[in-house]
């Protein structure tokens, strides 16, 4: 207990360290006036017009109570400084490396390779852009309650198991807190798809060596309240993006170019998550897609996805990770377009976690292995 706890400090306080210079930054011109200096409600902090404002009102194209009752109560209690606010995100980050160590801990028992896995996700340079950009609250708060729900979900079914009596609290408190994640950013759609996975790996809910489908069948109507949300999230947000015009039109965008966006976009983020250069606040839309090109990262996609599954039953993460990446970053990933961005450092919060897991797992695995590890340690060395 002492040892997890020295380690979520550890993390929490690295992390907030990497991210203290942001207490002296300043606005950054990319939509973070619309909701400090040029918002009256914000300016004026806890008062019952700015609370309605905060709930009722559409930012950026976003329904996001929670995230605008977060700025509400920074700017009542701690001013209205864009460094104020800077740290706050930063906060926010720092607590999310502990949340993720404390969750990765608790559902493997692993204790350096979730430290490994939290450290790699809170100090890679892509989170920069949800950290350093004050409008990015919704994401490092979204994420504060997603993982705070798998948390739960991780009780519950650890309470269910052995039939304790407060299950249903703990499975209560992750569909609130999925609610949560939804009101801070409606990205957090995908949880249910994830709570699927954590059912396969880890928790081991659903057969590893067979995919029984009564077991799938009965851990999905199990989440049956989750999903609902999920789908009443997805109607509003869809209506509330077209009725605001933030979606990109069909005619304008077709098919061709969203599908070939979509394939480029799933093979460019994780290529960052070894390579994180010539990152940028804007990634524009190609004037034209090379097929070749395309194909090629098409059948890169095919032949990773292959290579999970017929790793399944050794390694189970790494088909997990996969899945998670791919149906975290589904919202975000182009077919629905939003904004002018081909794709966006931000979108990667949550959905690299997958890829990260299964990294350090894999790795460590290797490592365990003897003649294996030793031969991937020299690789990694030289």
């Amino acid at each position: 207990m002492r040892r997890n706890l020295f380690i979520c400090l550890l993390l929490a306080g690295i992390t907030l360290g990497i991210y203290w210079p942001v207490r002296s930054f300043d606005l950054i011109y990319f939509d973070d006036p619309l909701v400090l200096t040029d918002c009256p409600e914000v300016q004026a902090g806890l008062t019952w017009a700015s609370l309605k404002w905060a709930l009722t009102s559409v930012v950026i194209a976003n329904w996001q109570p929670v995230t605008n009752l977060s700025f509400l109560v920074v700017s009542q209690f701690f001013g209205t400084s864009p460094g104020v606010h800077h740290l706050a995100n930063a906060i926010i980050h720092a607590v999310n490396a502990a949340l993720l160590f404390l969750l990765l801990r608790k559902m493997t028992g692993a204790t350096w390779r979730s430290a490994a896995a939290a450290a790699i996700f809170a100090w890679h340079p892509l989170r920069v852009e949800s950290v350093a950009w004050i409008v990015e609250r919704k994401d490092v708060l979204c994420a504060f309650f997603f993982l705070l729900a798998l948390l739960f979900y991780g009780q519950f079914t650890k309470e269910s198991k052995a039939q304790g009596p407060r299950s249903k609290v703990f499975f209560g408190a992750s569909l609130l807190a999925f609610a949560l994640a939804l009101l801070s950013k409606p990205m957090a759609v995908t949880l249910p798809f994830g709570l699927l996975l954590l059912d396969i790996w880890p928790l081991g809910r659903i057969a590893n060596d067979k995919l029984r489908i009564a077991n799938l069948k009965r851990a999905a109507l199990e989440k049956w309240p989750f999903f609902a949300l999920t789908i009443i999230f997805c109607v509003a947000t869809f209506w509330i993006q077209h009725d605001y015009a933030a979606m990109t039109p069909w005619d304008k965008l077709g098919p061709a170019p969203r599908a070939a966006n979509a394939i480029s976009g799933y093979v460019n983020y994780p290529a960052q998550l070894f390579w994180p250069l010539n990152l940028a606040a804007i990634y524009p839309f190609p004037k034209s897609y090379d097929v070749t090109k395309t194909f090629l990262e098409a059948a890169l996609l095919v032949a990773v996805s292959a290579g999970c599954v017929t790793q399944f039953a050794r390694r189970p993460w790494l088909m997990v990770g996969w899945l998670w990446y791919l149906g975290t970053a589904l919202p975000i990933i182009g077919i629905v377009q939003v904004g002018e961005q081909s794709m966006a450092d931000r979108y990667t919060y949550l959905p690299l976690i997958g890829p990260v897991v299964a990294l350090v797992w894999t790795a460590t695995d290797i490592f365990s292995r003897g003649r294996g590890g030793k031969i991937f340690l020299a690789t990694a060395t030289t």
